[in-house]
């Protein structure tokens, strides 16, 4: 009888050293699903963030027209061109200026690296670099910045 007991015990501890493997492993499998889902939503946001911007650079590569009579010109190696001219009473007034350009998570980031203004004292500083939240893009309109600090195209 005590053989027997001792043989019962022995199963309920083997029975008992099964159950409490399978909660850890279930915890650990829990952990590592949760793990891999959460790494697998990160990787697609930035995906998608990334392709974002790259349909965004590929929309706005290309010639713009710059009222009065000018040009915007993003060029498809990140560098940029504007040219833009007014006629006043005091002359024509130019300017032209270059630089480089990407987009970066939604927004428009360019670098001026060299300015000329004629007739005018107005020339933007050359080094400056601008970052504007991008409004609207698409094949014929592109808008970023604010009313009061950025620009509006169409083609």
């Amino acid at each position: 009888m005590i053989s027997e007991a001792t043989g019962k015990m022995a199963q309920f501890k083997a029975v008992r050293r099964s159950l409490q493997n399978s909660k850890i492993e279930s915890r650990s499998s829990f952990l590592t699903t949760g793990t891999a889902f959460i790494v697998t939503l990160l990787c697609l946001l930035l995906t998608g963030c990334n392709n974002r911007d790259a349909e965004m650079r590929a929309k706005i590569t290309g010639n713009w027209p710059v009222r009065p009579s000018g040009s915007m010109t993003f060029l498809p190696d990140g560098s940029f061109h504007f040219t833009n001219s007014f006629v006043s009473s005091n002359g024509t007034l130019k300017w032209s200026s270059d630089g480089t350009w990407d987009v970066k998570d939604g927004f428009l980031i360019t670098t001026m690296t060299n300015s000329t203004a004629e007739n005018t004292t107005e020339k933007p500083a050359a080094g400056v670099a601008h970052q504007y939240k991008i409004n609207l893009i698409d094949d014929h309109h592109f808008s970023y910045g604010t009313e009061s600090e950025g620009s509006s195209y169409e083609r």
